[in-house]
């Protein structure tokens, strides 16, 4: 019994501390600048966040980054969040990992549904098009 236990002890052990070894956080600036700025263009413009929004089916957004999409609806246009990278959000053709959970059909919740497989953080309503356009394009008004 104790070879036993010497032998799990050298096999095991590498592995689950070779596990907890390399998962530091991603600096999402690095990976897209347009995270970041979309960042600063909420905090400029001290969007208003909302808890859920109802959306027609099907849902269409438009990407911005790896983190942001546009949605539009009858009731306006909202950005959304999700809480991490969300690579799946920029590809146009959906894969079996997309899948999207809706706790109740039409409405989008924060923190309890997702897009393109990815949980969703915040909804922040949009100023005018203009602006939208502009995030879009930019991640960020120029001033």
């Amino acid at each position: 019994m104790p070879r036993f236990s010497s032998l799990l002890t050298i096999c095991v052990l590498p592995m689950i501390l070779s596990s907890c070894a390399g998962n530091e956080p991603v600096d999402e600036d690095k990976v897209d600048p347009r995270i970041g700025e979309t960042r600063a263009y909420i905090d400029a413009l001290e969007l208003e966040t909302l808890s859920y929004i109802r959306y027609p089916e099907p849902l269409r957004y438009t990407p911005i980054n790896m983190r942001y999409a546009i949605l539009e609806t009858n009731a306006g246009r909202f950005l959304l969040e999700t809480e991490r990278l969300c690579r799946p959000l920029m590809e146009t053709t959906a894969h079996s990992d997309m899948i999207d959970v809706r706790r109740m059909r039409g409405r989008l919740r924060v923190s309890a549904d997702t897009i393109r497989g990815c949980r969703l953080s915040a909804i922040y309503v949009l100023p005018e098009v203009e602006e939208v356009a502009e995030v879009a394009d930019n991640g960020l008004p120029e001033e």
